[in-house]
């Protein structure tokens, strides 16, 4: 895998707006919605809150490696996304949560 550029928040936030839900694909239910990136301190998070995947942490975990040398966290970012092509699985694009 490589990076091959950052996204703006912007950006994320324009995608979010487009987002459909998983029964309409065609429903937009964050078109209205005022969207914005906050710094979030985890710790004030409830318990109910901190559910975790193990597949999508070790998946975090390898992107955030990935992404650490080009100066970019992905556990706490200052752009709203990653360009990821993933050489060994058809070249298929991914973008890399953003946490901010």
């Amino acid at each position: 895998m490589r990076v091959e550029g950052f996204k703006s928040q912007g950006w994320l936030i324009d995608n979010l707006y487009q987002a459909p839900t998983l029964a309409d694909k065609d429903a937009r239910p964050y078109a209205g919605s005022d969207i914005s990136i906050e710094d979030v301190r985890i710790d004030t998070f409830q318990p109910t809150q901190r559910y975790v995947i193990d597949a999508g942490v070790r998946k975090q975990e390898g992107l955030r490696e990935l992404v650490l040398p080009y100066g970019e966290d992905t556990l706490c970012m200052e752009t709203g996304g990653i360009d990821i092509v993933d050489e060994e699985n058809a070249g298929g694009r991914s973008y890399a949560p953003t946490y901010h």
